[in-house]
């Protein structure tokens, strides 16, 4: 992940970058090479830009708009979730409050290139009036109890690995799914 360091703990305080995709994009090849030539297979890795971390409002509106240029890399992923520059774009103090910024976000990374993008908290997803529709990309062991919350308060579910290892898991998400 792509973070510059701040004194202040601010990035609009101490971060100033001259060409920010560049800049990124030279951080997260040096990255790669150390991986790669540590042994790790580049098809083990993927790239984050690092969105939030030092970087400005305008900064992280710029990496989800071309975050599909790091996917020469490997696959891309963002994690806008509930960060402070989509309260200041929405108004919402509270991170909590975020989700619908975050799945905006998050949609707009996928347009632009993104592979995946994490978020802090499936629950306030899944409960969230704002989506109505939900990807899972969890580990397995999870991928059951997400459905069967999305499907039982009506979002559209996409799970695009097995649904659980057990045919009864299998089943009772289908239960709720076809209720």
């Amino acid at each position: 992940m792509h973070q510059r360091p701040m004194s202040s703990g601010r990035a609009e305080d101490d971060v100033r970058y001259s060409d920010l995709v560049a800049e990124v994009g030279a951080e997260l090849r040096r990255l790669v090479a150390i991986a790669t030539a540590a042994g790790v297979p580049a098809e083990r890795l993927v790239v984050d830009p690092g969105i939030g971390f030092g970087k400005t409002l305008a900064d992280n509106v710029e990496l989800i708009r071309r975050c599909g240029e790091f996917a020469a890399l490997g696959p891309v992923l963002v994690g806008p979730s509930r960060k402070r520059f989509l309260g200041t774009l929405t108004g919402v103090d509270e991170a909590a409050g975020r989700d619908a910024a975050t799945v905006g976000a998050c949609c707009a990374a996928a347009l632009a290139g993104a592979h995946g993008a994490e978020v802090r908290s499936p629950d306030d997803i899944i409960t969230s009036r704002d989506i109505d529709a939900v990807v899972i990309a969890t580990p397995t062991d999870t991928h059951a109890d997400l459905i069967e919350r999305a499907a039982g308060v009506k979002k559209a579910v996409f799970c695009g690995k097995p649904v659980d290892l057990s045919s009864g898991r299998i089943l009772s998400c289908l239960q709720v799914v076809h209720a």
